[in-house]
Parts: structure tokens; sequence; C-alpha cells
């Protein structure tokens, strides 16, 4: 597991044909569940080292209840739509 990054506005939406979205869309999750799963932190300890480095809010609940992750969908979804409904 890694970081990873989706930037879309450097694929070229006419040429794919998206079939499902499927991924971790928060960097504050991103970071906190890699820390538990390759180093066997608790959740406390991923998210304190989180909020230490700036990465999780001091009151991280849009961050870890997947808030942010699903105004990141809304975001999304038009272009989803656009492209043959893949959210189905």
């Amino acid at each position: 597991m890694g970081f990873q990054f989706f930037v879309p506005w450097q694929i070229p939406w006419l040429l794919i044909k998206i079939t499902r979205v499927l991924g971790v869309v928060n960097g504050t999750s991103n970071f906190m569940m890699t820390k538990m799963v390759e180093e066997g932190w608790s959740y406390d300890d991923a998210l304190a080292e989180a909020q230490r480095l700036g990465f999780a809010e001091s009151d991280p609940t849009n961050d870890v209840d997947g808030i942010d992750a699903a105004y990141k969908m809304v975001i999304f979804e038009p272009i989803c739509l656009w492209h043959e409904g893949c959210l189905r």
C-alpha cells in the first residue's frame, strides 16, 4: 500500500470507459490505514500522528467518518454519469 494521487485533468476522458470507482479518496484515511496495516499502529496512534503532521484537522470527523470522501464523490458523480453511468 502506498500513497497514490488521482489527478482527473491529466486523464484523456474521451478515451476511457469508467466501469467503477474504487479506492481511498481521502489523504488522512490513506495515511492512517497505511500506518495501521503496514506498521501495526493503533487507530488512535495513527490519528494522533496524522494530526501532528497536519494531515488531519483537530476535529477529524469529516475525514474519518467518510464525509470528505462523500463530498468528493458528489463532485465526481457527474463525470461518471457522463460516461454511461459507471456508478451502478
